[in-house]
């Protein structure tokens, strides 16, 4: 049994490795970037675990024997499905990683947003401090959070910023209304989430349906004060279109999460982005552009980093992952464990798998138990 890790960003694998070798397979790891070295990486493999490689249908093609495939990590838009379920290969996500590291984070980045923190830290930074110089901080209790989307992690941010005082509505068309009013939540059409929203904070999937469906039209139906909060795909948001709004003033501001496009030119706009563990803001001429750094998710540990960019000296501090920051942990346990017991055929029930549209896997750790999830890619919130 060969099971194939495409490409990884931690600081080693020993924890799959001891995962694969306890069900008696050998794992092999590389650093695929395009689907031509994931085809020629896991052309043998029995099993392919996947963080960014493209898995596409290319590579799934030239997959000799490969019996599933499994995403580190919730989102799955790395991986062909489609592809994948007409070659009968399995397909399965971590459904509970970084749960509360990603909320957190959505709402770091949306205080930060109501605080003005990163203008305040510019103003310090240049010796220029005045409260006259800040942008008007508003108080948060009463304002409306905005969820787009509203799966394990939506749900998480709805009760920690309702702690705060926000009111929550939501929209997400395969949430009821009654799930809505349990999380004390009001069920909203999408116009309406635009319309009302003071913050409103992104938590879908990255599909056809998704992406860039906030582009310059519903940016058009925010309020002028509203700011958005990207912690899913970055591939929900039209990038130009965001920063269109923001230099027209039609929104006050943005945080893009996740992966974003290098083409897209930062204009001299109230305008941050956090990507990967960097945070980057770009302010008014009155507000000197300049970098400084954000923690993403649950990946922050010891390690440190120094980066020159622009001529403003940079810390990243990095996770060192010596636990895998829970989720991450977790994720490593989990999808390789998932992989191995897989092919084991140790998984009770494993009878009742579907390849169309509804995907079901279970995975198997030696230390966590079992877990049974169905994962409805075109429907699952994040």
């Amino acid at each position: 049994m060969k099971i194939v890790i495409t490409d990884y960003r931690f600081p080693d694998i020993d924890q799959e490795r001891r995962a694969v070798a306890a069900a008696g397979g050998a794992l092999v790891a590389g650093q695929a970037v395009n689907e031509a070295e994931v085809a020629e990486l896991c052309r043998d493999a029995d099993a392919v675990l996947n963080v960014r490689a493209p898995v596409t249908r290319r590579a799934i093609a030239a997959m000799e024997r490969c019996r599933v495939i499994v995403r580190y990590g919730i989102g799955v838009d790395s991986i062909d499905i489609p592809a994948a379920t007409e070659r009968g290969i399995m397909v399965a996500n971590v459904p509970d990683y970084c749960l509360d590291e990603v909320s957190d984070h959505a709402l770091t980045l949306l205080l930060m947003l109501s605080r003005q923190i990163v203008p305040s830290i510019a103003l310090a930074r240049e010796g220029t401090w005045s409260v006259s110089q800040m942008p008007p901080v508003q108080r948060l209790r009463g304002q409306i959070c905005g969820l787009f989307g509203c799966g394990r992690i939506g749900s998480l941010l709805a009760a920690k910023v309702s702690a705060l005082g926000m009111n929550v509505i939501l929209h997400d068309p395969y949430l009821s209304v009654e799930r809505a009013r349990e999380m004390n939540a009001e069920l909203v059409t999408f116009d309406e989430l635009l319309a009302r929203a003071d913050f409103i904070s992104l938590h879908a999937p990255l599909t056809d349906q998704t992406r860039h469906v906030f582009g310059a039209a519903p940016f058009a139906k925010m309020k002028k004060s509203a700011s958005i909060v990207n912690t899913a795909r970055g591939g929900l948001i039209d990038e130009a279109a965001l920063l269109s709004a923001l230099d027209t003033g039609q929104i006050f501001g943005g945080w893009l999460g996740d992966r974003f496009s290098p083409r897209v030119v930062l204009s001299a706009s109230f305008f941050a982005i956090s990507c990967l563990g960097y945070l980057c803001f770009h302010g008014s001429e009155a507000i000197a552009p300049h970098i400084i750094l954000t923690g993403l998710y649950g990946a922050i540990g010891s390690g440190t980093i120094y980066v020159n960019l622009a001529g403003y000296h940079v810390k990243a501090v990095r996770s060192s992952l010596s636990s895998r920051a829970s989720g991450m942990f977790v994720t490593s346990l989990y999808a390789a464990a998932a992989a191995a017991g897989y092919l084991m055929g140790g998984i009770a029930g494993h009878s009742g798998w579907a390849f169309a549209g509804e995907i079901q896997i279970s995975l198997l750790s030696a230390v966590a138990g079992s877990l049974a999830l169905t994962l409805k890619p075109e429907r699952m919130s994040l």
